[in-house]
Formats: structure tokens, sequence, C-alpha cells
């Protein structure tokens, strides 16, 4: 079971395909599918997330092309 860390930072992330915002996790507030970029341009879908879920990844874009999730929250160690 993942144990995540306290978040140092929090904001509303804005989903882009040109603006990069790196977040360390991401908080899903409406269920729904989640596309992030990596920083070498690989873009990959989260399916379905469930509303109050927290992914444990770091996305460099958070992709508006392929994201229907929404009440989306970046979170920072």
């Amino acid at each position: 079971m993942f144990s995540p860390n306290t978040a140092g930072s929090f904001e509303d992330a804005t989903t882009s395909d040109v603006t990069p915002t790196t977040y360390d996790s991401m908080y899903i507030g409406v269920t729904g599918d989640l596309a992030l970029e990596n920083g070498v341009g690989d873009v990959v879908i989260f399916k379905n997330v469930p509303s109050g879920a927290i992914l444990p990844v770091r996305g460099y874009k958070v992709m508006a092309t392929g994201t229907t999730a929404s009440a989306l929250i970046g979170l920072n160690d």
C-alpha cells in the first residue's frame, strides 16, 4: 500500500498540451482519465482514476488531450 509523504505545497492543476507543470503526485477530485507526459515526451493515460485517489507519479505536463478527470490538485514534496 502506498503511503505518501506529506505534501509541502499544492495547487490547482491546470491541464495544457503545451505548458509544463511538474508535480510529484496528483490528487483526483472527480473520476476520469488522467493523461500525463513525462520528461522525455511519452504520454500515458491513467484510465478511470477514481475520485479521491492520489497518484504517486511525477508528470512533466498534465495533458488537456486525454484528460477527463477534473478537480485536479498537484502535490509537491
